[in-house]
Protein backbone atom coordinates (compact mmCIF):
# COMPACT_ATOMS: atom_id res chain seq x y z
CA UNK A 1 0.00 0.00 0.00
CA UNK A 2 3.27 2.29 0.84
CA UNK A 3 4.51 1.96 -2.34
CA UNK A 4 1.16 2.20 -4.32
CA UNK A 5 0.83 5.11 -2.52
CA UNK A 6 4.46 6.98 -3.44
CA UNK A 7 3.40 5.44 -7.38
CA UNK A 8 0.27 7.52 -7.69
CA UNK A 9 1.37 10.90 -6.06
CA UNK A 10 4.97 10.58 -8.17
CA UNK A 11 2.83 9.97 -10.91
CA UNK A 12 0.86 13.09 -10.35
CA UNK A 13 3.81 15.15 -9.92
CA UNK A 14 5.40 14.14 -13.01
CA UNK A 15 2.46 15.60 -14.90
CA UNK A 16 2.29 18.82 -12.73
CA UNK A 17 5.91 19.87 -13.72
CA UNK A 18 5.10 19.57 -17.44
CA UNK A 19 1.76 20.87 -17.50
CA UNK A 20 0.27 18.40 -19.15
CA UNK A 21 -3.04 17.25 -17.47
CA UNK A 22 -6.66 16.59 -18.29
CA UNK A 23 -8.02 20.20 -17.31
CA UNK A 24 -4.96 21.91 -19.10
CA UNK A 25 -6.39 20.36 -22.07
CA UNK A 26 -9.94 21.36 -21.65
CA UNK A 27 -9.32 24.62 -20.43
CA UNK A 28 -6.04 25.71 -23.23
CA UNK A 29 -8.07 24.55 -26.50
CA UNK A 30 -7.20 27.56 -27.84
CA UNK A 31 -2.98 26.17 -27.79
CA UNK A 32 -1.79 23.86 -30.37
CA UNK A 33 -1.70 19.93 -29.43
CA UNK A 34 0.05 18.05 -31.16
CA UNK A 35 -0.25 14.25 -31.34
CA UNK A 36 2.79 12.76 -32.52
CA UNK A 37 2.87 8.42 -33.12
CA UNK A 38 6.39 7.44 -33.45
CA UNK A 39 7.87 3.82 -34.14
CA UNK A 40 11.29 2.89 -32.47
CA UNK A 41 13.76 0.50 -33.42
CA UNK A 42 17.09 -1.15 -30.78
CA UNK A 43 18.28 -3.28 -28.62
CA UNK A 44 18.79 -3.79 -24.75
CA UNK A 45 22.60 -3.41 -23.82
CA UNK A 46 24.16 -6.50 -21.92
CA UNK A 47 25.65 -4.19 -19.08
CA UNK A 48 25.87 -7.57 -17.03
CA UNK A 49 27.72 -10.60 -18.06
CA UNK A 50 24.40 -12.16 -17.00
CA UNK A 51 22.34 -9.94 -19.10
CA UNK A 52 23.61 -11.76 -21.94
CA UNK A 53 20.53 -14.30 -21.75
CA UNK A 54 17.78 -11.75 -21.89
CA UNK A 55 19.03 -10.41 -25.37
CA UNK A 56 17.33 -12.66 -27.30
CA UNK A 57 15.78 -10.23 -29.95
CA UNK A 58 16.07 -6.40 -30.74
CA UNK A 59 13.41 -4.36 -28.78
CA UNK A 60 10.31 -2.51 -30.68
CA UNK A 61 8.66 0.49 -29.47
CA UNK A 62 5.17 1.82 -30.32
CA UNK A 63 4.96 5.34 -28.71
CA UNK A 64 1.99 8.00 -28.56
CA UNK A 65 2.62 11.69 -27.88
CA UNK A 66 0.45 14.83 -27.09
CA UNK A 67 2.58 17.98 -26.39
CA UNK A 68 2.03 21.57 -26.62
CA UNK A 69 4.61 24.09 -28.28
CA UNK A 70 5.46 26.99 -26.19
CA UNK A 71 5.07 30.36 -27.77
CA UNK A 72 5.78 33.15 -25.37
CA UNK A 73 3.24 32.77 -22.66
CA UNK A 74 6.41 32.70 -20.22
CA UNK A 75 9.48 34.31 -20.14
CA UNK A 76 11.28 30.88 -19.65
CA UNK A 77 10.26 29.81 -23.21
CA UNK A 78 11.76 32.76 -24.43
CA UNK A 79 15.11 31.59 -22.32
CA UNK A 80 15.27 27.90 -23.30
CA UNK A 81 13.81 28.81 -27.28
CA UNK A 82 10.28 28.10 -27.06
CA UNK A 83 10.66 24.31 -25.31
CA UNK A 84 7.84 21.72 -26.19
CA UNK A 85 6.76 20.10 -22.75
CA UNK A 86 4.73 17.01 -23.94
CA UNK A 87 3.45 13.45 -22.44
CA UNK A 88 4.73 10.34 -23.50
CA UNK A 89 2.87 7.10 -23.65
CA UNK A 90 5.09 4.03 -24.80
CA UNK A 91 4.51 -0.13 -25.42
CA UNK A 92 7.98 -2.14 -25.52
CA UNK A 93 8.05 -5.41 -27.06
CA UNK A 94 11.93 -6.33 -25.64
CA UNK A 95 12.29 -8.94 -27.50
CA UNK A 96 12.08 -11.91 -24.82
CA UNK A 97 8.57 -12.68 -24.47
CA UNK A 98 9.80 -15.63 -22.00
CA UNK A 99 11.53 -13.84 -19.68
CA UNK A 100 11.35 -10.28 -19.92
CA UNK A 101 7.18 -9.61 -21.46
CA UNK A 102 6.33 -6.05 -22.07
CA UNK A 103 7.08 -2.65 -21.10
CA UNK A 104 4.48 0.27 -21.05
CA UNK A 105 5.98 3.64 -19.68
CA UNK A 106 4.20 6.93 -19.30
CA UNK A 107 6.43 9.73 -19.39
CA UNK A 108 6.34 13.59 -19.48
CA UNK A 109 8.95 15.07 -20.61
CA UNK A 110 10.45 18.45 -22.39
CA UNK A 111 11.82 19.23 -26.14
CA UNK A 112 14.70 21.85 -25.12
CA UNK A 113 15.75 22.95 -28.63
CA UNK A 114 19.12 23.87 -29.33
CA UNK A 115 18.07 26.66 -31.99
CA UNK A 116 14.98 29.44 -32.70
CA UNK A 117 14.09 27.72 -36.25
CA UNK A 118 10.55 27.47 -37.24
CA UNK A 119 10.30 24.99 -39.79
CA UNK A 120 13.48 22.95 -38.90
CA UNK A 121 14.39 22.40 -34.90
CA UNK A 122 16.58 19.99 -33.17
CA UNK A 123 15.85 19.10 -30.16
CA UNK A 124 17.17 17.42 -26.76
CA UNK A 125 14.68 15.81 -24.70
CA UNK A 126 14.67 14.71 -21.27
CA UNK A 127 11.85 12.89 -19.68
CA UNK A 128 11.29 10.93 -16.58
CA UNK A 129 7.97 8.95 -15.52
CA UNK A 130 6.81 5.30 -14.39
CA UNK A 131 6.79 2.24 -16.15
CA UNK A 132 5.16 -1.43 -15.78
CA UNK A 133 7.20 -5.11 -16.89
CA UNK A 134 4.65 -7.79 -17.43
CA UNK A 135 7.16 -10.55 -16.39
CA UNK A 136 9.89 -9.22 -13.33
CA UNK A 137 11.89 -11.62 -11.25
CA UNK A 138 10.20 -14.26 -9.60
CA UNK A 139 12.57 -16.73 -7.70
CA UNK A 140 10.06 -20.07 -9.08
CA UNK A 141 8.42 -19.09 -12.45
CA UNK A 142 11.01 -16.13 -13.60
CA UNK A 143 14.38 -16.49 -11.96
CA UNK A 144 16.31 -16.22 -15.37
CA UNK A 145 15.18 -12.23 -14.99
CA UNK A 146 18.14 -10.71 -13.35
CA UNK A 147 17.33 -7.43 -14.79
CA UNK A 148 14.47 -5.65 -12.78
CA UNK A 149 12.86 -7.58 -9.51
CA UNK A 150 9.29 -5.52 -9.94
CA UNK A 151 6.54 -4.68 -11.85
CA UNK A 152 6.12 -1.30 -11.37
CA UNK A 153 9.70 1.05 -11.70
CA UNK A 154 10.87 4.42 -12.66
CA UNK A 155 11.68 5.64 -16.68
CA UNK A 156 13.72 7.84 -18.19
CA UNK A 157 14.00 9.22 -21.72
CA UNK A 158 17.00 11.42 -23.22
CA UNK A 159 16.73 11.85 -27.41
CA UNK A 160 18.02 13.86 -29.44
CA UNK A 161 15.28 14.48 -32.02
CA UNK A 162 14.91 16.59 -35.52
CA UNK A 163 11.38 18.06 -35.71
CA UNK A 164 10.94 19.32 -39.73
CA UNK A 165 8.01 20.92 -40.46
CA UNK A 166 6.09 19.30 -43.44
CA UNK A 167 2.64 21.72 -43.57
CA UNK A 168 0.91 23.98 -41.37
CA UNK A 169 0.07 20.95 -38.62
CA UNK A 170 1.98 18.31 -40.37
CA UNK A 171 5.91 17.33 -38.83
CA UNK A 172 8.24 14.80 -39.49
CA UNK A 173 9.87 14.05 -35.78
CA UNK A 174 13.25 11.44 -36.40
CA UNK A 175 16.29 10.62 -34.28
CA UNK A 176 18.23 9.06 -31.40
CA UNK A 177 17.24 7.92 -27.95
CA UNK A 178 18.24 6.03 -24.92
CA UNK A 179 15.88 4.87 -22.57
CA UNK A 180 16.34 3.30 -18.63
CA UNK A 181 13.63 1.33 -16.62
CA UNK A 182 14.73 0.54 -13.06
CA UNK A 183 13.47 0.83 -9.33
CA UNK A 184 16.44 2.39 -7.48
CA UNK A 185 16.87 -1.01 -5.55
CA UNK A 186 13.38 -0.80 -4.23
CA UNK A 187 13.06 -4.49 -4.66
CA UNK A 188 15.87 -6.75 -5.96
CA UNK A 189 17.10 -7.36 -8.29
CA UNK A 190 17.79 -4.30 -10.05
CA UNK A 191 20.38 -4.21 -13.05
CA UNK A 192 18.06 -2.40 -15.21
CA UNK A 193 17.24 -1.87 -18.31
CA UNK A 194 19.10 0.42 -21.38
CA UNK A 195 17.70 0.77 -24.51
CA UNK A 196 19.47 2.63 -27.06
CA UNK A 197 17.14 3.05 -30.16
CA UNK A 198 16.37 5.08 -33.34
CA UNK A 199 12.95 6.56 -34.05
CA UNK A 200 10.85 7.87 -36.11
CA UNK A 201 7.42 9.80 -35.90
CA UNK A 202 4.91 11.88 -37.96
CA UNK A 203 3.19 14.52 -35.74
CA UNK A 204 -0.37 16.59 -36.33
CA UNK A 205 -1.74 19.88 -34.75
CA UNK A 206 -5.36 19.82 -34.02
CA UNK A 207 -5.06 23.45 -34.12
CA UNK A 208 -2.90 25.90 -35.70
CA UNK A 209 0.35 27.28 -34.23
CA UNK A 210 0.05 30.80 -32.93
CA UNK A 211 2.87 33.27 -33.92
CA UNK A 212 5.74 33.56 -31.27
CA UNK A 213 5.73 36.65 -28.63
CA UNK A 214 9.43 37.07 -27.90
CA UNK A 215 9.72 39.48 -25.06
CA UNK A 216 11.44 42.75 -24.93
CA UNK A 217 13.28 42.65 -21.55
CA UNK A 218 13.08 39.64 -19.08
CA UNK A 219 12.01 40.13 -15.07
CA UNK A 220 14.82 40.91 -12.54
CA UNK A 221 16.28 38.00 -11.18
CA UNK A 222 17.16 38.15 -7.50
CA UNK A 223 20.88 36.39 -7.29
CA UNK A 224 20.66 36.82 -3.49
CA UNK A 225 22.39 34.01 -1.62
CA UNK A 226 19.50 32.05 0.32
CA UNK A 227 19.23 29.38 2.59
CA UNK A 228 17.15 25.99 2.54
CA UNK A 229 16.52 22.73 4.56
CA UNK A 230 15.05 19.47 3.08
CA UNK A 231 13.83 16.01 4.57
CA UNK A 232 13.26 13.07 2.41
CA UNK A 233 12.67 9.32 2.51
CA UNK A 234 13.49 6.06 0.43
CA UNK A 235 12.85 2.32 0.29
CA UNK A 236 15.30 0.06 -0.84
CA UNK A 237 16.13 -3.92 -0.37
CA UNK A 238 18.82 -5.99 0.32
CA UNK A 239 20.11 -9.22 -1.53
CA UNK A 240 18.71 -11.78 -2.03
CA UNK A 241 15.43 -10.97 -3.71
CA UNK A 242 12.58 -11.51 -2.26
CA UNK A 243 12.86 -9.90 1.14
CA UNK A 244 11.71 -7.14 3.60
CA UNK A 245 11.72 -3.35 2.37
CA UNK A 246 13.95 -1.45 4.51
CA UNK A 247 13.44 2.36 4.92
CA UNK A 248 15.99 5.65 4.78
CA UNK A 249 15.92 9.19 5.26
CA UNK A 250 17.91 12.05 4.44
CA UNK A 251 18.28 15.60 5.97
CA UNK A 252 20.57 18.52 4.67
CA UNK A 253 20.59 22.00 4.97
CA UNK A 254 22.32 24.02 2.09
CA UNK A 255 23.40 27.29 0.70
CA UNK A 256 21.85 28.32 -2.67
CA UNK A 257 22.68 30.97 -5.64
CA UNK A 258 21.06 32.39 -8.62
CA UNK A 259 23.09 32.57 -11.25
CA UNK A 260 20.68 33.98 -13.64
CA UNK A 261 17.08 32.61 -14.36
CA UNK A 262 18.30 29.19 -15.70
CA UNK A 263 21.31 28.36 -13.32
CA UNK A 264 20.64 27.56 -9.72
CA UNK A 265 24.18 26.56 -7.77
CA UNK A 266 24.68 25.20 -4.49
CA UNK A 267 26.57 23.73 -1.76
CA UNK A 268 25.42 22.23 1.52
CA UNK A 269 25.60 19.10 3.80
CA UNK A 270 23.36 16.03 4.50
CA UNK A 271 22.96 12.73 6.41
CA UNK A 272 22.14 9.96 5.19
CA UNK A 273 20.87 6.99 7.58
CA UNK A 274 19.72 3.60 5.42
CA UNK A 275 18.20 0.69 7.36
CA UNK A 276 19.23 -1.75 4.68
CA UNK A 277 22.37 -1.33 5.43
CA UNK A 278 22.57 -1.42 8.90
CA UNK A 279 20.65 -4.91 8.61
CA UNK A 280 22.67 -6.17 5.96
CA UNK A 281 25.87 -6.20 8.45
CA UNK A 282 23.57 -7.35 11.50
CA UNK A 283 23.20 -10.93 9.89
CA UNK A 284 26.52 -12.04 10.29
CA UNK A 285 27.26 -9.77 12.82
CA UNK A 286 25.73 -8.92 16.10
CA UNK A 287 27.50 -6.33 17.75
CA UNK A 288 27.60 -3.90 15.05
CA UNK A 289 25.47 -0.55 16.09
CA UNK A 290 23.30 1.83 14.02
CA UNK A 291 24.77 5.07 14.86
CA UNK A 292 28.29 3.64 13.03
CA UNK A 293 26.18 3.24 9.49
CA UNK A 294 24.84 7.32 9.39
CA UNK A 295 27.02 8.71 6.61
CA UNK A 296 27.66 12.43 7.10
CA UNK A 297 28.49 14.07 3.72
CA UNK A 298 29.14 17.71 1.73
CA UNK A 299 27.43 18.47 -1.86
CA UNK A 300 27.91 20.76 -4.47
CA UNK A 301 25.32 20.66 -6.65
CA UNK A 302 23.37 22.71 -9.56
CA UNK A 303 19.75 22.56 -11.12
CA UNK A 304 18.75 23.68 -14.47
CA UNK A 305 15.41 25.60 -14.02
CA UNK A 306 12.31 26.05 -16.74
CA UNK A 307 9.83 27.74 -15.07
CA UNK A 308 8.82 26.00 -11.98
CA UNK A 309 10.42 22.83 -12.64
CA UNK A 310 13.66 22.19 -12.27
CA UNK A 311 16.35 19.35 -12.45
CA UNK A 312 18.87 19.30 -9.94
CA UNK A 313 22.47 17.32 -10.42
CA UNK A 314 24.68 17.24 -7.14
CA UNK A 315 27.63 15.25 -6.43
CA UNK A 316 28.63 14.76 -2.75
CA UNK A 317 31.47 12.95 -0.33
CA UNK A 318 30.82 11.27 2.61
CA UNK A 319 32.85 12.55 5.72
CA UNK A 320 32.64 9.05 7.49
CA UNK A 321 31.57 5.85 5.63
CA UNK A 322 31.26 2.68 6.69
CA UNK A 323 28.80 1.72 4.47
CA UNK A 324 30.36 1.29 0.79
CA UNK A 325 33.48 -0.23 1.06
CA UNK A 326 34.76 2.39 -2.36
CA UNK A 327 38.09 3.72 -2.57
CA UNK A 328 36.21 7.06 -3.83
CA UNK A 329 33.41 7.61 -1.00
CA UNK A 330 31.04 9.73 -3.17
CA UNK A 331 27.93 9.73 -4.80
CA UNK A 332 25.37 11.57 -7.12
CA UNK A 333 22.12 12.66 -7.41
CA UNK A 334 19.67 13.60 -10.62
CA UNK A 335 16.29 14.35 -10.74
CA UNK A 336 13.05 16.62 -10.48
CA UNK A 337 11.62 19.10 -8.42
CA UNK A 338 8.63 21.49 -8.69
CA UNK A 339 8.39 24.94 -6.76
CA UNK A 340 5.16 24.78 -4.94
CA UNK A 341 5.33 28.35 -4.36
CA UNK A 342 8.05 31.49 -3.05
CA UNK A 343 9.20 28.49 -0.17
CA UNK A 344 8.36 25.29 -1.02
CA UNK A 345 9.86 22.36 -3.30
CA UNK A 346 8.66 18.99 -4.00
CA UNK A 347 11.11 16.66 -5.47
CA UNK A 348 11.79 12.87 -6.14
CA UNK A 349 15.86 11.98 -7.29
CA UNK A 350 17.84 8.90 -7.81
CA UNK A 351 20.82 8.61 -5.77
CA UNK A 352 23.29 6.47 -7.31
CA UNK A 353 27.16 6.00 -7.14
CA UNK A 354 29.21 5.72 -10.67
CA UNK A 355 25.76 5.05 -12.19
CA UNK A 356 24.96 2.24 -9.85
CA UNK A 357 21.29 2.95 -8.09
CA UNK A 358 21.23 3.14 -4.72
CA UNK A 359 17.40 4.37 -3.90
CA UNK A 360 14.87 6.75 -5.05
CA UNK A 361 14.47 9.92 -2.85
CA UNK A 362 11.09 11.61 -2.34
CA UNK A 363 11.33 15.06 -0.38
CA UNK A 364 10.54 18.39 0.38
CA UNK A 365 12.55 21.37 0.69
CA UNK A 366 11.61 24.64 2.92
CA UNK A 367 13.14 28.27 1.63
CA UNK A 368 13.83 30.06 5.25
CA UNK A 369 13.77 33.30 3.04
CA UNK A 370 11.16 34.51 0.07
CA UNK A 371 13.57 34.45 -3.34
CA UNK A 372 12.24 34.04 -6.50
CA UNK A 373 12.62 34.86 -9.84
CA UNK A 374 9.17 35.40 -11.82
Amino acid sequence: MIRKAYTLRFLHFLLLVTGINAAGFSQQAEKPLIITPTFHYGFIIAHHSDMEYLTQGHVTISEICFSRPTHGENYWNQLFKFPEPGLSLCFFDLGNPKNLGNLFSICPYMDFPFNKGVHTRICFRAGGGLSYLTKPFDPVTNYKDIAIGSHVNGFMNFRLTVKQEISKRLRLDFGVGMSHCSNGAMKQPNLGLNMPTVDLGIGYSLYNCPERKPMDSLPVCNRNRFFAFGIAGALSQISPAGGKDFGAVILSGSVYRRWNHKNLWNVGLEIFYNEANYQEIFRTDHTVQRVQYIQPAAKIGYALCAGRMSMPMEIGFYFYDKVSGETVPMYERIGLRYQVNDRILLGSTLKVYFARAEFFEWGITYRLIHTHCP
